[in-house]
């Protein structure tokens, strides 16, 4: 039996095969499988190196294309804004125009709600004018008519003899 595993390892040591179903061709696949497992091995902790900065270069780009996307998003939030904002401008000034307003008092989103709030303005502003209690003078060099004449005033013109 000595001779027998002799001669399978002189055998495997000069490149044949021992033969199926025994210890030693079982051992020599095991070893085989060992080789191309630790191959693997050795491949794989390479490319973890590899991996791993991969995975810092894509995270950095993210992150960099993340703010690029966030500031693009805050510019094109306050170019619409400003867009807006300059459309009720015009909005309100037409208004102002329109009805003879100040600008600054009219509020609103839209333009008819601009205008809507122009016309109120407007016809508020009409009841506040000032009405006239100037006596109204027919002759400028005599004496004044007295608007809302009192119930004594005929009295007062036949006493004093229409000075």
């Amino acid at each position: 039996m000595a001779d027998n595993e002799n001669s399978e390892q002189q055998a495997n040591q000069e490149g044949e095969k021992p033969e199926e179903n025994t210890a030693d061709y079982w051992k020599a696949k095991y070893e085989d499988m060992r080789g191309h497992m630790r191959d693997w091995q050795s491949k794989a902790e390479s490319n973890k190196s590899v991996a791993t900065e991969y995975a810092q270069y894509k995270e950095t780009t993210q992150t960099e294309i993340d703010k690029a996307t966030k500031r693009a998003e805050k510019a094109e939030a306050k170019l619409a804004d400003y867009e807006a904002n300059q459309q009720k401008a015009g909005w309100r000034s037409a208004a102002a125009e329109k009805y003879g307003v100040p600008a600054e008092l009219l509020h609103g989103d839209t333009e008819e709600t601009i205008n809507a709030s122009a016309e109120a303005l407007k016809a508020w502003g009409d009841t506040l004018k000032p009405k006239s209690y100037a006596p109204h003078i027919t002759d400028p060099a005599g004496h004044p008519e007295d608007p809302n004449p009192s119930e004594n005033a005929g009295l007062l013109k036949q006493l004093f003899n229409n000075q």
